[in-house]
């Protein structure tokens, strides 16, 4: 690695990290019947391990997406596994994700809610406008804010109204 302005970094992994992200690379390769294993390393230490496991899973698009979903709603107990299932949500190729994500937002815990706003503002989800309009307004305080956030990640006319509102 060079310190230098202007020369590019780079990234050196361990020979065992090296070897965890060629086996997430083939879990990625072999398709959705890899999806619960894939899924179980969403919480791996290391970060550059936890990243192939995101792309991987957002390479996959909508077979994965269930899954992801039953992690912000059922697995709770990691914050690795929270922040990677929702980097596999905002970066999916799916093309079902913006629907489950305003499904989710109608939850009752705020947590979960939260989760889902901000997979819809960071994929700019124009189509969870008029829901993240009403959410700005919610009674706990995250979820009005991250609703405020993802309206002006979305940005362009039809949010103003709403950011002029909350």
């Amino acid at each position: 690695m060079s310190d230098a302005v202007g020369e590019k970094k780079i990234l050196v992994l361990s020979a065992e990290d090296r070897a965890r992200v060629e086996h997430v690379e083939t879990l990625a390769r072999s398709g959705a019947p890899a999806i619960a294993e894939l899924i179980e390393l969403l919480a791996e230490p290391s970060w550059a391990v936890r990243r192939a496991v995101v792309a991987a899973l957002a390479s996959l698009g909508d077979p994965s997406t269930d899954a992801l979903v039953a992690v912000l709603e059922q697995r709770r107990d990691s914050e690795a596994r929270l922040a990677a299932a929702v980097d596999a949500l905002v970066a999916s190729r799916g093309t079902h994700v913006n629907d489950r994500m305003i499904r989710l937002a109608g939850s009752e815990t705020p947590a979960i809610i939260c989760d889902a706003v901000q997979v819809l503002g960071r994929r700019r989800a124009h189509d969870g406008v008029d829901l993240l309009a009403k959410l700005s307004k919610h009674e706990d305080d995250n979820v009005a804010v991250g609703s405020i956030e993802a309206l002006g990640r979305i940005g362009g006319g039809e949010t103003v109204e709403a950011l002029v509102a909350a």
